[in-house]
């Protein structure tokens, strides 16, 4: 008992000389939280025992869940005899209550109830799966948790490049890599039209399962071609209904974002087409970075 009265007190001292210099800022987002883990990073270490003492002590300031982290004995204070616990759990001297299960359920309704007050009206679904991951640190086989995680992953953007085409046309329209258009930009993926349109242009067609609201991508003359007496066009269907139709590219054209309305669509083709002879065109067309988003809850 008195070695561990003389462990103890060697750690609080080293704790309380490494303050003098330690600088420590709070960080101010709301996530959940469990007791003693006062820096959220799902351990009890000696850095929560020093966020406790340097909160108890005014010198620093924390976060609602922080403070909730810190406050082990549930008593609304924070003290030095809070932080002295906390590092007594982080040295293993002493252990952490164990968890009733209805803590655990607030624990994870609390972290739902944040996610999606940081999911919001905005459709913020990365703060959303940064608090619901984290609680998985916590409870990583919880199914209302993995739930939560599921729906907020339908509103992460998806590449078209990372599907494949279920059905093209005469030519496929071919995914390229590393094209540079002639205002310099550099694409790390894009649909490259150079077929004429005698041919049929290209095109690809994806089932996409009504999952999306909103295609996206950047389109653009690739280099070389901008000096070319051909035009071009890009014609996007919904369910073999035309959606978006652009048929004036000419080598001239500076890039320029399109966004279309993608709901409700299950096929979803991309046709494009460089205007040439019988052929090869002369001009070349790059759709690129295309994304399809679910935007709507």
């Amino acid at each position: 008992m008195k070695k561990t009265k003389i462990t103890l007190c060697v750690l609080i001292a080293v704790l309380i000389a490494i303050l003098s210099t330690l600088v420590v800022v709070a960080e101010t987002e709301v996530t959940p939280y469990s007791l003693g883990d006062v820096d959220g990073d799902g351990r009890i270490t000696a850095a929560d025992a020093r966020l406790t003492l340097r909160f108890s002590a005014r010198l620093i300031d924390l976060t609602e869940q922080q403070k909730k982290a810190a406050d082990i004995n549930g008593d609304g204070k924070i003290t030095a005899a809070n932080a002295r616990r906390v590092l007594r759990w982080s040295a293993r001297l002493e252990s952490p209550p164990t968890e009733e299960p209805e803590n655990k359920a607030a624990f994870i309704k609390e972290a739902i109830e944040q996610a999606e007050k940081a999911f919001g009206n905005n459709l913020d679904y990365e703060a959303a799966l940064k608090i619901i991951k984290q609680a998985q640190q916590k409870y990583p086989t919880d199914p209302d948790l993995k739930a939560k995680e599921d729906y907020y992953m339908l509103f992460v953007p998806v590449s078209i490049f990372d599907l494949n085409p279920f059905t093209t046309g005469r030519f496929i329209l071919d995914v390229w890599y590393n094209q540079k258009d002639t205002m310099g930009n550099i694409y790390e993926k894009s649909f490259r039209a150079y077929m004429g349109a005698l041919d049929g242009g290209q095109s690809s067609t994806y089932d996409i399962g009504k999952k999306f609201n909103v295609l996206k991508g950047k389109v653009s003359i690739f280099e070389g071609t901008g000096s070319s007496p051909d035009t071009g066009y890009i014609k996007v269907y919904g369910d073999g209904k035309l959606i978006y139709s652009k048929t004036d590219f000419i080598g001239a054209t500076k890039p320029f974002d399109i966004s279309i309305d993608i709901t409700g669509v299950t096929d979803l083709k991309i046709e494009m087409s460089a205007d040439g002879n019988m052929g090869w065109s002369g001009l070349s067309i790059l759709f690129s970075d295309v994304t399809l988003q679910r935007t709507v809850k």
